[in-house]
């Protein structure tokens, strides 16, 4: 008898959980779906609104409920069908990036990212959260910079590359900076053995660019800037910018391409600077090499 009673409270204990790990499964599923719908609504509101003081509760509801979500979700798809939301990741899966921007009323924009690592030992990804820094970053060029003191931009591609059997991570970035200038950016995000976040490294090499540890570009608000990754070439090909008059030198919000482009290539564990790069077909360009070589 006392075995039986035992059993039937096994069976009964083992009921209770499975109710109630398909409740508490059921009320996350809702939970997630009304945190999905209520990002569309957010970053729909955050576009169209009109003041600052608006925005920036918008924008904090926005921080709350994508920090809550990222920390907890396990299928990052949630996020594929939200407008608005920069999603990045790289090839080898190890890196995400979540990111958006606010436009203030004087025109100047603020940025916000969820930084993903992927941790082999755990299986999962460590979440950091990025904090626009850039306005108060005096020497942009040459500082290293941490997720607390992030050089804030819209990433739209990640490259992955190798030096010493380390992985780094150069990213291509847009900033609408202000109502006269635009900026693009190439940075470089690492990790120290500790698995914290890095971002700028020296890893550009001749020309005016051997001691930086990222590259900026700033043109005029109307121009449209090249800035992309070949991956066929391995280089980044981007537009030589120049003024519209001799006597507007320094004077970046009248900067525009010029016609010619310029690139880093990567070899060795460097971009290194190529003046002079045909933007127009470089795979074209690769074929040609490529047949000149077989004749030897």
């Amino acid at each position: 008898m006392i075995i039986l009673r035992l059993v039937k409270i096994s069976y009964f204990l083992f009921f209770i959980n499975l109710v109630f790990f398909s409740s508490s499964f059921a009320q996350m599923s809702e939970t997630m779906g009304v945190e999905k719908d209520s990002l569309k609504t957010l970053f729909n509101q955050l576009a169209i609104s009109k003041t600052d003081s608006v925005r920036e509760v918008v924008n904090k509801k926005i921080y709350r409920i994508m920090n809550q979500a990222l920390q907890n979700e396990k299928d990052y798809s949630f996020f594929d069908s939200v407008s608005h939301l920069g999603k990045l990741e790289s090839t080898d899966k190890n890196i995400r990036i979540y990111n958006w921007n606010l436009v203030h009323e004087d025109g100047q924009f603020e940025y916000f990212a969820f930084l993903l690592h992927y941790e082999k030992q755990s299986k999962t990804y460590k979440v950091f959260s990025l904090t626009d820094r850039s306005r108060f970053i005096v020497d942009a060029k040459e500082a290293t910079l941490s997720p607390q003191t992030w050089f804030g931009v819209l990433y739209y591609q990640i490259i992955v590359t190798k030096k010493f059997g380390r992985k780094f991570y150069t990213l291509l970035g847009w900033d609408g900076y202000n109502d006269y200038k635009n900026r693009k950016i190439i940075d470089v995000l690492s990790f120290t053995k500790d698995g914290v976040p890095k971002f700028g490294a020296p890893i550009f090499s001749k020309g005016d660019f051997d001691a930086n540890r990222r590259i900026l570009f700033e043109y005029a608000n109307r121009a449209s800037m090249t800035l992309t990754y070949d991956s066929d070439e391995k280089i980044i090909v981007f537009d030589n910018l120049s003024p519209t008059d001799a006597s507007l030198k320094g004077q970046f919000q009248y900067y525009g391409p010029d016609g010619s482009y310029s690139g880093f290539e990567y070899k060795r564990g460097k971009w290194i600077f190529k003046q002079g790069v045909d933007a127009r077909n470089p795979k074209s360009n690769h074929k040609k090499k490529k047949k000149k070589a077989d004749k030897f």
